[in-house]
């Protein structure tokens, strides 16, 4: 193989990665690697996308407030104060 293959193929490796995104969990609040999860869209064409199934029938099905959910608030990182002196 030569050597503009070589680099052709990398460069476009690298433009494929590039341009996946990663999206949050509508529940959660929780990245979703490209490829994973759930995507669920309603009859107005709101995307709701979901990281588990945990999430997505806590969401979709009982109607839960992911403020109300202990499993979900620890996954949160609390935020440090920051301290000027």
């Amino acid at each position: 193989m030569s050597v503009e293959k070589k680099y052709l193929k990398k460069y476009a490796l690298k433009l494929s990665l590039d341009s996946m995104k990663i999206h949050k969990c509508s529940f959660c609040g929780r990245q979703i690697p490209p490829g994973f999860g759930i995507m669920y869209v309603k009859n107005d064409g709101t995307v709701l996308r979901f990281c588990s199934r945990r999430c997505y029938i806590s969401a979709i099905e009982f109607h839960r407030d992911p403020r109300r959910q202990a499993w979900v608030r620890k996954g949160v990182k609390k935020k440090k104060p920051i301290h000027t002196n």
